[in-house]
């Protein structure tokens, strides 16, 4: 997942404010990092096919990934209208349309697909 204008020391103080505060931090945000995490990991996990360190990669997705499923049902209906706003709903959505197409037995309470 490629979002522009969300740079390394961005995305690091964001990451340092979610895993340092967990549930107390805002939906998005929360979406917005544990989105970005499970799509490092998963391509972490490809480069290093035969080491430890897949499993590991493996293991960390595996979590970021319900955590994310997590933050998204816990998004307000009435969502401020910010560049932070659009970057964590194009993350959450294009990470749980990855997960449903590799996975498809996980389901959402509150998330219908067509």
């Amino acid at each position: 997942m490629f979002v522009p204008s969300l740079t390394v020391d961005r995305l690091g103080s964001m990451c340092g404010s979610v895993l340092s505060s967990g549930i107390q931090s805002p939906a998005l945000r929360r979406v917005l990092v544990y989105g970005m995490l499970y799509n490092l990991c998963i391509e972490y996990s490809g480069f290093y096919t035969s080491t430890p360190r897949t499993g590991h990669y493996s293991q960390l997705a595996a979590y970021f990934i319900g955590e994310l499923e997590h933050a998204l049902l816990n998004v307000p209906l009435a969502l401020p209208a910010n560049q932070e706003t659009v970057e964590a709903l194009l993350v959450g959505v294009s990470m749980l349309s990855h997960r449903q197409i590799y996975e498809p037995d996980i389901h959402l309470i509150g998330i219908v697909r067509d």
